[in-house]
């Protein structure tokens, strides 16, 4: 018999209670369990009073959840899996975590399944009979045994032999506005905006990996948009290359790998991805400015580091770093491009005609460049 691991020290408490519920969590067999609680909501309230919350979109990166799933434990229609359920944990305080326990149960992870299940045959027996439900019994045996839909197989993927431009770009666009768990990586955006965008970036995946992704929106009440791909191989592959970490990347102080800083092509392209996901080209006054915005320190360092290197950026403010310059805007164009339209539309707009367009305004013209080949390095022909 394997021996019990190590308790996590940040969760080594007096009472003896809170330490034997945290023993059965941290256990081997911690995927098949779930915590219901008594009341999600009051439980989430004290998350967000934690000075460790920074945000709703933050604490899904840091637990590794996807945004819906979260939304569904606060709202009580889910039980939460045991491993999030540690992490959500590591927000409250020491005292806090010693009331919850009175105000929780550890449920295995198919207990909503048995309870509908024995729901569903009790149903079944009445209205047909014992006769009916033996019937569907042998039935279900026949085809665990026979049916090739039991037979799961891995997701196939192209593994690259080499770092090209594209999964740089790639690597950029996650860098700027992605979100990495262990089975998916997830790209966020504008549904009105980015909607083309993502249809490139797809393409890129499908074409170095050879896997589909899924385009989807969030929320039907906001704007938010995602590129999602549901791959734990491709995850382990970005993983391994770029040295990434699992959760919030700015806690995790992701960077930009130095084989992609010493390659001029690469840094480009992967500058590319981070300006096509969190940079802008807008109206500054009387002039265009191009910019780069990131909260995290080490990542707007390399950011500006490659601008000046290369010429594109002149100033660094807070969290932003860019250029009014309009010299340096056309050399960023004509050397690193852009694969978003809602920034070639505004860029191009302005060189053709002088105008500043509003981001909503770049709709109109979707049509006009939406078979413009991509990247975009310089005026359209």
């Amino acid at each position: 018999m394997n021996p019990a691991p190590e308790m996590n020290p940040q969760i080594r408490y007096k009472s003896k209670k809170l330490i034997s519920f945290m023993k059965s969590l941290s256990g081997y067999t911690i995927e098949e369990k779930r915590v219901l609680l008594e009341d999600p909501k009051l439980f989430f309230r004290a998350i967000k009073e934690s000075p460790k919350y920074l945000s709703w979109n933050s604490l899904v990166e840091d637990v590794s959840c996807a945004n819906t799933t979260l939304k569904k434990y606060r709202r009580g229609e889910l039980t939460i899996r045991g491993d999030i359920f540690l992490k959500l944990l590591s927000y409250l305080s020491k005292n806090q975590k010693q009331r919850l326990i009175s105000k929780i149960n550890l449920v295995n992870s198919n207990w909503g399944a048995i309870k509908g299940g024995k729901r569903g045959f009790a149903v079944i027996k009445e209205k047909y009979g014992e006769n009916y439900l033996e019937m569907l019994r042998v039935k279900g045996q026949r085809a665990s045994l026979n049916s090739p839909l039991f037979i799961t197989k891995p997701m196939e993927i192209t593994i690259p032999s080499s770092i090209t431009m594209e999964i740089a770009e790639l690597f950029g666009a996650y860098l700027g506005d992605g979100t990495l768990t262990k089975y998916f990586m997830r790209i966020a955006g504008d549904k009105r905006l980015d909607k083309y965008y993502f249809i490139y970036l797809s393409g890129l995946i499908k074409k170095n990996f050879g896997l589909s992704s899924t385009i989807k929106e969030i929320s039907l009440s906001t704007n938010q948009l995602c590129l999602e791909i549901r791959s734990k191989r491709f995850v382990d592959y970005f993983r391994h290359v770029f040295q990434l970490k699992i959760g919030n990347k700015i806690r995790n102080s992701s960077k930009i790998p130095e084989f992609i800083i010493e390659d001029k092509e690469l840094a480009k392209a992967c500058l590319r991805g981070l300006m096509d996901t969190d940079g802008s080209f807008s109206r500054r006054s009387t002039y265009m400015c191009l910019a780069f915005t990131s909260h995290s320190p080490i990542l707007l360092g390399q950011v500006h580091n490659l601008g000046l290197k290369f010429g594109y950026f002149s100033y660094k403010f807070k969290d932003q770093v860019g250029s009014n310059s309009s010299g340096r805007i056309k050399k960023y164009f004509s050397e690193v491009g852009s694969s978003n339209l809602r920034h070639i539309v505004r860029y191009h707009e302005h060189l053709k005609n002088n105008r500043f367009l509003y981001s909503e305004e770049t709709l109109k013209y979707f049509p006009e460049y939406q078979n413009l080949m991509l990247p975009y390095y310089g005026p359209v022909v």
